[in-house]
């Protein structure tokens, strides 16, 4: 990792440990540019593992539910018609 710039500092960081990606580039806020190199280094560090989180899309957490109500609905059909028979 590396911290430089001119006018705005940017850190880039090389070891992503992702096999998808190479490098991240990272640009400081102005406030945060005289934090020392070893807090920006954590702070990068943190939020790029954050970042490799697994995130739904909102497609897929529609699909998700739909799945979740439509299993909810074959049971209660399926408890009906069960209720029916016995009686």
């Amino acid at each position: 990792m590396c911290v430089k710039g001119v006018n705005r500092q940017i850190i880039e960081v090389v070891n992503t440990e992702n096999e998808t990606f190479e490098k991240a580039i990272l640009f400081l806020r102005a406030e945060k540019q005289d934090s020392g190199e070893e807090e920006l280094e954590r702070e990068a560090e943190s939020y790029l593992n954050g970042l490799a989180v697994p995130r739904l899309s909102p497609r897929r957490k529609n699909r998700k539910r739909l799945l979740i109500w439509g299993i909810g609905a074959l049971l209660a059909i399926g408890a009906g018609v069960t209720l029916l028979l016995l009686l």
